[in-house]
């Protein structure tokens, strides 16, 4: 696969005349530095900059036509080939002279195996030399990539080209600082061999077209964009017309005609049949192709071309023609006046064959430098020659000066010598600053008021007719001047002397020479001179240029002693507010002295003495500076940091202060004042080892109240003490207990608990059986309104949280119900009488207790007995049932006995029912009549017994002794009487 490129971009004009207002020779740069800002102005006009070393845009306007016929061009003269110290093999490499540092730069390229270099090579004084290693960034290794220099950069530009694997849209700055970055957002695509060059006219870095393959073919480009201070703008669609999308175009500025100009370009892969020529200016596009009677053949590109501000001309060489493409062309054309010119024919000496060269215009030594390319045949060879297209003219004059460097106001003297000329010869002479001499001779002089590089043309005139042109480059720098400096003239030892040249103009390379009294030497520009040895020095100085001229100066200094100080201060920590004293003894020095304290921050004070004192007021950290200074300007300080500090403060803190054994605690510290980092020393007051950390946690094993003594220190000793109080605490017990566990209804029962462990106040919940609930620690009552079995249940909680349950039973019952009945109530003495007592409610079991009961009648502990007494009379029969709760309830009743009959009562036969109405009739009716009486007391009995509670106790204990017998039918009814309490 055979790759072939032109350099699509080699200096412009406008960059080949900018050398010509600019001081002469490569500067002494570094190649490391500060960015170049894209966004700066250089200089007053903006763009082609002011000041040392600047260009002035003026100085771009080469005449447009030359001063006289161009007969002859060349010759091209090889300057070296094979060198170790050229480039090396390569083809499609970039090159552009730069004019601020007077050298052609050269970047990347390709060798026959497509390996991309990624060096940086300038040529100066006719050496190439490889700077890569001095660089501390570079492009990345491209070939085809396309360079030229912008003057309001004040750089070389390089933008694109390709490795073996992609193409690249990037775009590079280099200067005197080396290689920049300067890619933006906006630019041209990724592309290869874009014909590239500063627009003199419009004032800014044009570029066209250029190649690319997209994995599926080749494309090529015809858009046109220009590159300023704010960046790459397409400007395709502003402009009008446009050439062809054409690949290896070549592209320069030609000064004569005034515009930007392409040539060439073909298929790729075919090597095209496409010969164009196009020129760019003021935004727009002319078509020139057709305008020149001859042409170069048509050339798919690849051609080395570049303009030559000596000829007036852009001179290209080389490229290759239509298919099968394989053997370049070593022609030499030249175009001007819109027209093309074969050269080749009029050459001595002509480079080989050969596309894909690099080429710039040097004008240090006046001609075009073409470098390198792909030889005949293209595929294998890549070459490494150079080659100078002079520029001089014809041999038949050759002109040279005296001095070959001048400064300016020096005279230069020109010598024309003709070489095989015939005839009286007229010489007429252009200085190339606007000065001519007419009818001059061989011989002449001028004088050169400003440094720059001046075209002369000596205009020869055979006795033929035959006009013939020498010409050379006269260069003419500033004046060899120098201001050395010495400093300073007055030092302490060890002392550290600066010296420096301060030389400017004359003829580079300069030579310096500094020669000190102590016998040390040295040829730099400036340096350093170091010494400890107190003594009186001199030394002398010489500067001398490339053609000898030079300056001399003589400089004194004197080393004193060293300046020594001993200072103390103290105290360096307090607490605020505190005074500091101060104290410096100075010693050796060009005396005197001068000392100053300086106590700075907040309230600070400066105190000119060598004694001192100061109040801090206020906490902080302030620096405190002693210095003294001697007459030899000799210094010599000391400083010191002062803390002033606030008064250390502690605080312990726990983040629950009591808890169940075991019980693990959680400390912190929140300690303020003092100064820099604090200690913690934990003490847990139960035997345990120390803490010291400023967040421990412990656990305490046993119950029991513990003061927990935190002691912290700052890192200047000062001490501050906190504690806190841990209580651990056994779990919490209770128990309940409760004034009886059974109890008539309605009844009030009084319940009481006890505790043991826990922590701090207890609250207990009671839950009583019955829905009811309190709250209540210690002792609470609860009324019971009905009969019942009852769960009673408490909950005490301490103040931790903690919570413990205990309960009691409870019994309510009715209250104890009693009745007496007897059967019959009315009777005779002597007849037996059922006494029948009942009780129900209360708490079994019952015990029955009778009294008031006739003579002949005793009753136990029984619910019922027989009553036979003989004795008649009124009885008030009671009976007391006490139940298992010691309740007691009475009731009585009245028996009366009476006088038994004389005769006893017989019931009459039923047949006599209805008899007569005598005495067994009368007997039935007082039987009837008795019953019913006997079950209107049961009934009145019973109520009683229902309506009533227990008797009160007053009744129980005063019960009326039986009186005499009343009958209760003659009375209007029975009697009750409340039996006495026997129970004592």
């Amino acid at each position: 696969m055979r790759f072939s490129f032109l350099r699509a971009v080699w200096l412009s004009g406008a960059i080949l005349l900018l050398v010509l207002a600019v001081p002469l020779g490569p500067p002494s740069v570094s190649r490391t530095g500060a960015h170049p800002s894209l966004g700066a102005t250089n200089g007053s006009n903006g763009r082609c900059g002011s000041g040392a070393g600047a260009v002035p845009c003026a100085a771009m306007a080469w005449a447009s036509t030359p001063p006289g016929p161009l007969p002859s061009y060349g010759p091209w003269r090889q300057l070296g080939s094979g060198s170790n110290a050229s480039p090396g093999q390569r083809s499609s490499a970039a090159m552009a002279y730069d004019p601020l540092l007077g050298e052609v730069v050269l970047f990347g390229g390709y060798n026959s195996s497509a390996y991309p270099y990624g060096d940086t090579w300038v040529f100066a004084n006719g050496n190439w030399t490889n700077i890569s290693a001095s660089l501390t960034r570079s492009p990345p290794a491209v070939w085809g990539d396309s360079m030229a220099y912008d003057p309001d950069l004040k750089g070389i530009v390089l933008f694109g080209g390709r490795d073996s694997l992609q193409f690249y849209n990037f775009t590079w700055l280099f200067n005197a600082t080396g290689w920049w970055d300067i890619t933006r957002s906006v630019g041209p695509g990724p592309r290869m061999v874009m014909a590239m060059a500063y627009d003199v006219h419009d004032r800014y870095l044009f570029g066209l077209g250029g190649s690319f393959y997209n994995g599926a073919g080749w494309v090529s480009y015809n858009d046109s964009w220009k590159l300023t201070l704010s960046g790459w703008t397409n400007v395709t669609g502003s402009v009008g017309g446009s050439p062809p999308a054409v690949p290896y175009g070549a592209g320069t500025w030609d000064a004569t005609d005034g515009y930007f100009l392409v040539f060439g370009g073909g298929s790729i892969g075919s090597c095209g049949t496409i010969s164009v020529t196009w020129s760019y200016t003021g935004g727009s596009w002319t078509n020139r192709t057709g305008l020149s009677p001859t042409y170069p053949p048509t050339p798919s590109g690849s051609t080395a071309m570049s303009y030559d501000p000596l000829n007036h001309s852009v001179i290209l060489f080389g490229g290759y023609p239509p298919a099968p493409c394989t053997s370049p062309l070593n022609q030499t054309w030249a175009y001007q006046g819109g027209r093309w010119s074969n050269l080749t024919p009029g050459l001595v000496t002509t480079p080989s064959a050969r596309c894909c060269a690099s080429v710039a215009y040097d004008p240090l030594e006046p001609g075009l430098v073409m470098f390198g390319g792909n030889g005949n045949p293209i595929t294998p060879a890549r070459l490494n020659d150079t080659w100078r297209f002079d520029g001089r003219g014809g041999e038949g004059v050759q002109v040279k000066n005296t001095p070959s460097v001048a400064e300016a106001g020096q005279t230069v003297v020109l010598n024309g010598t003709p070489v095989a000329l015939t005839g009286p010869l007229l010489w007429n002479w252009s200085f190339g600053d606007g000065a001519v001499a007419t009818d001059a001779g061989a011989n002449v002089s001028h004088s050169y008021a400003v440094a720059a590089l001046y075209n002369v043309v000596a205009n020869v005139t055979d006795g033929n007719g035959t006009v013939w042109l020498g010409k050379i480059v006269v260069r003419v720098v500033t004046p060899l001047a120098a201001a050395p400096a010495v400093t300073p003239t007055i030092a302490d030892s060890p002392a550290t002397i600066q010296y420096r040249a301060n030389a400017t103009g004359g003829v580079l390379p300069l030579t310096y020479l500094w020669n000190f009294s102590n016998g040390a030497r040295s040829t730099a520009a400036s340096g350093t001179f170091l010494t400890a040895i107190v003594a009186n020095y001199s030394v002398a100085f010489s500067v001398r240029d490339a053609n000898g001229w030079a300056r001399f100066f003589n400089a004194t200094f004197r080393v004193y002693p060293s300046l020594g100080v001993v200072t103390s201060l103290s105290p360096l920590v307090a607490i605020a507010p505190f005074t500091v004293l101060a104290n410096a003894t100075v010693s050796g020095g060009d005396p005197p002295a001068s000392p100053t304290w300086n106590f700075t921050g907040f309230g600070g004070s400066v105190a000119h003495s060598l004694s001192a004192n100061h109040t801090y007021r206020f906490p902080g950290s302030y620096l405190v500076s002693f210095s003294a200074l001697d007459s030899a300007r000799g210094r010599v300080s000391v400083n010191y940091t002062v803390d002033s500090l606030l008064p250390l403060t502690a605080s312990a803190k726990v983040t629950q202060a009591a808890g169940v054994v075991p019980f693990t605690a959680y400390f912190s510290s929140s300690v303020l004042g003092g100064g820099g980092s604090y200690s913690y020393v934990w003490n847990f007051s139960d035997g345990s080892p120390d803490a010291t950390d400023s967040t421990p946690s412990h656990t305490f094993t046993q119950a029991g109240t513990y003061p927990v003594r935190l002691q912290t220190k700052d890192q200047f000793g000062f001490e501050a003490n906190s504690s806190v109080l841990v209580y651990v605490v056994t779990p919490l017990a209770i128990a309940v207990m409760v004034n009886a566990t059974i109890g008539v209804a309605p009844i009030t029962a009084n319940f009481s608990v006890t505790s043991s462990g826990g922590f701090g106040a207890l609250d207990g919940l009671w839950v009583f059986g019955d829905g009811g609930t309190a709250h209540g620690n210690g002792s609470v009552s609860h009324l019971y309104h009905q009969a019942g079995s009852y769960s009673v249940l408490v909950t005490v909680t301490d103040a931790l949280g903690e919570s413990a349950r205990a309960g009691v039973s409870f019994r309510t019952v009715d209250p104890l119900l009693a009745s007496l009945v007897l059967e019959p109530n009315v009777s005779f003495a002597g007849v037996a009488v059922a006494l029948i007592a009942s009780a129900s409610q209360g708490l079994t079991p019952y015990t029955f207790t009778w009294g008031g009961l006739p003579a002949g009648c005793a009753i136990g502990n029984a619910t019922r007995g027989p009553c036979n007494s003989t004795i008649p009379g009124s009885y008030p029969v009671w009976v007391r049932v006490t139940d298992a709760l010691g309740e007691r309830v009475n009731d009585s009743a009245t028996l009366i006995l009476k006088e038994p009959t004389t005769a006893p009562i017989q019931t009459p036969p039923s047949s006599n029912a209805s008899g007569s109405s005598g005495g067994p009739g009368l007997t039935v009716i007082a039987a009837v009549a008795a019953g019913v009486i006997v079950a209107v007391a049961a009934a009145l009995v019973i109520w009683r017994m229902r309506s009533r509670g227990p008797p009160p106790r007053e009744m129980e204990s005063a019960a009326p002794a039986p009186g005499p017998a009343v009958d209760p039918v003659s009375e209007g009814g029975p009697s009750f009487y409340d039996p006495p309490d026997e129970s004592g």
